[in-house]
């Protein structure tokens, strides 16, 4: 149980963060000022919550016939979030394509909680 938990938090959340951690080391680089919404506001954050929310259904999925509600409610919740965030980064993308205004600190801090949110119900997957 252990070793799970640690192959998801490295390989499924820190290695997926490591962009946004090497774009905030080209901003401080560049002297550019670090804040939530000139870090996450183009959406970043949202692809790694696909990727973070597909595991977890993944950890269900080869889970076979060990599927108790806990697991089902997580995965469930994880199927969700997963279109919701592929949904809204591709809203993102097509504003940011065609100069269509919005606001990044909303983009920046709904992400982030919609991560936070993703994580927990992954890692239920993982841990259930």
């Amino acid at each position: 149980m252990r070793a799970k938990i640690i192959r998801f938090v490295v390989y499924g959340v820190v290695v997926a963060l490591l962009p946004i951690a090497i774009k905030c080391i080209h901003m401080v680089m560049y002297g550019e000022s670090l804040s939530l919404p000139s870090i996450l506001s183009n959406g970043e954050l949202l692809l790694v919550t696909v990727a973070l929310t597909a595991g977890g259904i993944g950890e269900v999925v080869s889970s076979g016939n060990k599927l108790g509600a806990t697991k089902l409610l997580a995965a469930g919740g994880c199927v969700i979030i997963l279109v919701l965030s592929a949904a809204w980064f591709g809203q993102i993308s097509a504003s940011l394509t065609n100069g269509v205004a919005f606001d990044r600190s909303i983009v920046a801090s709904g992400s982030l909680i919609i991560f936070v949110v993703a994580f927990a119900a992954s890692l239920t997957c993982v841990i259930a």
